[in-house]
């Protein structure tokens, strides 16, 4: 069998507790051709010493400063060689060392696969099917990068847009997937470990940069259309939505609410 090389990306700054958890979940795996790739942004705290621990196992690693997230993982993409790249960012974890054999053991071709999330308080995300997958599923989330692998031409073609610090890769979700139609398949696999306690388990700015990148892709009326629908999710609102929509309302009672609101201020 021709085992395709895969590229395994893992980004870190300052996380010596957590570092060599992830670099172990990498190493163990069973498939016979990974290139492990990790781009440290400087760290103070020990990482940089457990990552030469293991530098002889590594196709390429370095320590400097950079300018958040994406960079580091454009900066990984850079470097990488393999068919497929997957980042495995620190803190997170492969499900168990026979992951990548699972996945390659037949010829892929899609340019994206994803596969199943187990977290770390033991929630279970499941792929969302091509039939599924539309502008409206990451109007809210994204798929997880960790339990994603990416055709790295694509990602060579489409660079994380380092002007986003938490979602930038629900942005090349959208661009690749939705805007271009690129092709995409799930993985009936385990395939990571996620740990919620990272950048991006905070909701609130994941919620605000998600709404950020439809305006950044999208025009307003488009926009406005997918905030409706966000609000239509309230049963309150479902019930007052039509009757504010009335000609009726249009007419005599919406010129009458706009003069109390400015009454009342």
């Amino acid at each position: 069998m021709n085992y395709s090389k895969i590229s395994i990306i893992t980004v870190v700054y300052n996380m010596a507790d957590k570092i060599e958890s992830t670099i172990l979940s990498v190493l163990n795996q069973t498939y016979p051709n990974i290139e492990y790739i990790i781009i440290d942004g400087g760290s103070t705290d020990g990482t940089v010493d457990i990552i030469k621990k293991y530098e002889s196992q590594l196709a390429y690693w370095i320590s400097e400063p950079d300018k958040g997230i994406y960079n580091a993982m454009n900066k990984g993409v850079i470097k990488a060689t393999g068919v497929y790249c997957n980042f495995m960012n620190v803190g997170d974890k492969f499900y168990d060392n026979e992951v990548l054999n699972n996945v390659f053991s037949v010829n892929r071709r899609e340019d994206i696969l994803h596969g199943i999330t187990v977290t770390d308080n033991g929630t279970i995300t499941l792929p969302i099917s091509p039939e599924r997958l539309s502008l409206s599923f990451f109007y809210k989330t994204s798929l997880g990068h960790q339990a994603t692998f990416i055709n790295r031409e694509l990602l060579k073609e489409y660079p994380y847009d380092e002007s986003y610090k938490i979602v930038a890769d629900a942005k090349f979700f959208i661009v690749t997937l939705i805007i271009n139609n690129k092709t995409y398949a799930t993985l009936p696999f385990k395939i990571c470990l996620y740990d919620t306690k990272g950048v991006s388990s905070n909701l609130e700015n994941t919620d605000m940069e998600l709404k950020l990148i439809f305006r950044d892709l999208f025009p307003p009326r488009i926009v406005k259309d997918y905030e409706l629908m966000e609000n239509y999710l309230n049963p309150l609102f479902r019930i007052l939505y039509p009757i504010t929509q009335s000609f009726l309302f249009q007419k005599y009672l919406f010129p009458i609410s706009k003069k109390i609101k400015k009454i009342v201020g």
